[in-house]
């Protein structure tokens, strides 16, 4: 059986306000050098890291992922962020579930897009014990693409009309290879519709309490981002690398690449970097 036909463990739990999560584990034979704790994006589910888990299962790290409530097989109105709190307190609980599970074991947090905004966030704020912050493609300040228009509009909207579609997603920036993309877009548990209007204020209002709080990140920092992502901003990336406070920290560029740089051309240049990374600090 090769590395990506690892099967994970699948479990669910609930939440303080009885909402049902699945939560996912790749675990190696023995002995782990780290717990992974893997948040995914907008969208996305924790089977979308199958690969990324497996790869770091072959080097001897055990990986954890949660569907994040309203997407993959977690309860909540799909692709709806009503609450960022809300969503904080379900990855706290999450946190303290592979702690129990791993209490000897160094602990990594990793985020991709919404994901290392939520990571950076819990980093900074909650000042928890980490071997490792890792912020893939973050969502970390708002892109330039989105209109001034529903910018101005967003306190209104997402108070007002809280499920009301208003961002839509480009499939096609997500990765130059087309193979991939045919099979995201067969993924059932995949949301690929537009963002609400909730979801997007709650975003907004997640990446202010961010800028200002970077400089509170003092644990060891690896920061991914393409060039090339449309969806993200990688400036976001530069300058919170820049503020974060971390004596640790290594910002990476992937010239050209697209916002799922853990699916797009060039992967396993991404791979290696974050194995040894994680291996140069675990």
């Amino acid at each position: 059986m090769s590395a990506t036909d690892t099967v994970p463990r699948e479990t669910y739990f609930k939440t303080a306000d009885d909402i049902r999560l699945r939560e996912l584990a790749w675990e190696t034979d023995g002995d782990a050098r780290a717990a992974v704790v893997i948040v995914h994006g907008f969208g996305h589910h924790a089977a979308c890291f199958q690969d990324v888990a497996a790869h770091l299962n072959t080097h001897g790290f055990n990986c954890h992922a949660l569907d994040l409530r309203g997407h993959g097989k977690s309860e909540g109105r799909r692709g709806h962020v009503a609450s960022y709190e809300r969503t904080f307190d379900d990855v706290r609980l999450f946190l303290g579930r592979v702690r129990e599970r791993s209490a000897a074991t160094p602990f990594v947090l990793f985020g991709h897009s919404m994901g290392a905004l939520i990571a950076a966030l819990l980093a900074a704020e909650d000042q928890m014990e980490l071997r490792g912050l890792i912020l893939s493609s973050g969502l970390l300040r708002i892109p330039d693409h989105v209109s001034p228009l529903l910018l101005a509009l967003a306190g209104v909207l997402g108070r007002l009309f809280p499920y009301l579609p208003v961002q839509p997603v480009d499939l096609g920036t997500l990765s130059r290879d087309p193979a991939y993309l045919e099979r995201m877009r067969a993924d059932s548990l995949r949301y690929i519709g537009r963002m609400n209007a909730r979801s997007g204020l709650e975003m907004m209002k997640a990446m202010t309490r961010l800028d200002g709080c970077m400089e509170r990140i003092s644990v060891p920092l690896l920061v991914l981002h393409g060039t090339a992502d449309r969806l993200t901003d990688p400036e976001g990336s530069r300058v919170l690398h820049t503020r974060a406070a971390s004596a640790d920290k290594t910002l990476r560029l992937f010239d050209g690449g697209y916002h799922e740089l853990f699916n797009d051309y060039g992967k396993e240049e991404y791979l290696s970097v974050i194995t040894e990374w994680l291996v140069a600090r675990s």
